[in-house]
């Protein structure tokens, strides 16, 4: 884990705003989604890409098991399950 050395408030509303620099470093993107969980005493907030893990379409993206899966990606697997 590396300190930035950044401190923020919290809103009233329970919001933390994080900086451009930061989200850019990070390859997070406005619209990107971000998985938040809690693990022991700390708020962990980490990055999920908005491409499908087997076609790597960017449309209709749904998350499963932690994993994003494109619509398209999820009516194929359910046809072959149901084909045996």
């Amino acid at each position: 884990m590396n300190f930035t050395g950044i401190i923020k408030h919290i809103d009233l509303l329970g919001r933390v705003k994080f900086p451009k620099g930061l989200l850019k470093s990070c390859n997070i993107s406005p619209e990107d989604l971000v998985q938040i969980y809690q693990q022991n005493n700390s708020i962990v907030v980490t990055h999920i890409s908005n491409t499908c893990i087997l076609c790597s379409s960017n449309e209709n993206i749904h998350i499963f098991n932690n994993k994003p899966i494109c619509k398209s990606c999820c009516f194929k697997i359910l046809k072959e399950l149901n084909l045996r």
